[in-house]
């Protein structure tokens, strides 16, 4: 499940240069099959036969690409064209794994990310875990984020969707909270996420073959008013749920045209006097009756067969009709 992929770091080109890897669930095929594995608590290690994510992308990449492991993340340097962190949670069932103190990464997992990132090259971490964890503050300093939850015991499933053999599909099944003080949190009771239900990015199928390690000042700075480049078209997805005298709306939108749009914006103009009181996700303002929703600086770029999905709060009056139609940089989309 990709929730994150600044200047679309992902999917990893599979000739060419050195890739790092590093983190406590890299190697350790007992860590991503999680609890209730042959045992009730299951464990770390070797506990059953298969593949790790470590051995995954060990067999993915080309050969003319160079894989350094260093599971504390010691070792690596600028001339690596990107690190992958693997970390997260340990094996856990039952009320064994519950974590009244703190659902953030622990220390060691942070301390490796942060090694990584001295290096000064790209960071994308794929997080092995059972359940949402508290990585707000974290995720604006990685490159891009995998969720892999608890793949079990094949982590070449894993190594596929990095470097592009499968494009991501999953959409979040829960809503992902900024804190673990906002539990309990649910789709449409109103608390900002950080990731909405129903969210995930995808690319399309198949390795980039020159992908961009560094990103550009666009991806994080993007502009208010972009221009688009190359032939461009796209598919919105538009839902509300109505509440009282207001509404959540959700809204995914595909590039499904050929050139990567960087930055991207979608507009669209409001009827019946909606206003717009929250959003999350992207970056949503309104002037009048027109919205316009922008990336995060870390989905500032939507590749060609990428989509991306936010939210909103707004108020409403009697009536609340859909936008008549959208625009994605200026070009026209088909609503679905």
């Amino acid at each position: 499940m990709l929730l994150k992929n600044n200047n679309a770091i992902l999917p990893l080109a599979k000739n060419g240069g050195k890739i790092f890897v590093a983190g406590k669930n890299a190697d350790d095929i007992g860590n991503q099959s999680g609890g209730w594995t042959l045992s009730w608590q299951g464990g770390s290690g070797s506990t059953v036969p298969g593949t790790t994510i470590l051995q995954g992308i060990r067999a993915a990449a080309g050969s003319g690409t160079t894989i350094t492991y260093q599971r504390d993340g010691n070792g690596i340097d600028g001339s690596y064209r990107a690190a992958i962190a693997v970390v997260g949670e340990t094996p856990y069932a039952e009320g064994q794994g519950d974590r009244p103190g703190s659902m953030s990464l622990d220390s060691t997992d942070l301390a490796t990310i942060n090694r990584l990132r001295a290096a000064g090259v790209p960071v994308i971490v794929v997080l092995v875990s059972g359940r949402p964890l508290d990585i707000a503050a974290e995720v604006p300093n990685w490159n891009a984020l995998l969720e892999a939850w608890l793949p079990g015991s094949e982590g070449a499933g894993v190594a596929d969707v990095l470097f592009g053999d499968y494009a991501p599909t999953g959409k979040l099944p829960v809503t992902w909270m900024q804190s673990a003080g906002q539990e309990p949190i649910n789709d449409g009771d109103g608390k900002a996420a950080l990731f909405p239900y129903g969210f995930g990015l995808t690319y399309a199928g198949g390795p980039d073959p020159s992908p961009s390690p560094t990103p550009s000042p666009s991806a994080t700075s993007p502009s208010p008013t972009p221009t688009p480049t190359g032939s461009s078209a796209c598919r919105v997805t538009w839902t509300t749920n109505d509440w009282g005298t207001g509404f959540t709306g959700n809204v995914t939108v595909a590039n499904t045209g050929t050139a990567t749009l960087n930055p991207w914006s979608l507009q669209w103009t409001f009827t019946a006097g909606q206003a717009v009181t929250q959003g999350w996700s992207a970056r949503i303002t309104q002037s009048g009756a027109t919205v316009t929703a922008a990336g995060e600086s870390w989905s500032a770029g939507l590749a060609p067969g990428a989509s991306v999905t936010f939210g909103f709060n707004a108020t409403r009056g009697a009536d609340n009709p859909r936008p008549a139609s959208f625009t994605l940089n200026g070009t026209p989309c088909t609503v679905t």
